[in-house]
C-alpha cells in the first residue's frame, strides 16, 4: 500500500475512534470532522474542512504512525 492511502486509512479510523480527540477544524471547532486528502498539486495529504474548505497539514503524531 502507498504511504497516502495508508495515511488516509489511519486518519479516517482516528476520526472515528470514540477513545482520542478528533481533528477539528481550526477556523471552527463545530464544523464537521476534518477529512483526509490527496492534494495533487503539492502530492501529499491534508486535512480539508468540508464546511469552510480551511486546510490543514497531517499532524507528525498521526503522520508517525505509518510503517514502511
Amino acid at each position: 500500500m502507498n504511504k497516502a492511502k495508508q495515511l488516509i486509512e489511519i486518519i479516517e479510523k482516528w476520526q472515528c475512534d470514540p477513545n482520542v480527540h478528533p481533528l477539528t477544524c481550526g477556523i471552527n471547532s463545530e464544523h464537521q470532522l476534518l477529512k483526509p486528502v490527496f492534494d495533487k498539486q503539492f502530492e501529499k495529504v491534508q486535512l480539508f474542512c468540508v464546511d469552510c474548505e480551511w486546510k490543514q497539514e497531517v499532524p507528525d503524531f498521526i503522520q508517525s504512525q505509518i510503517s514502511f
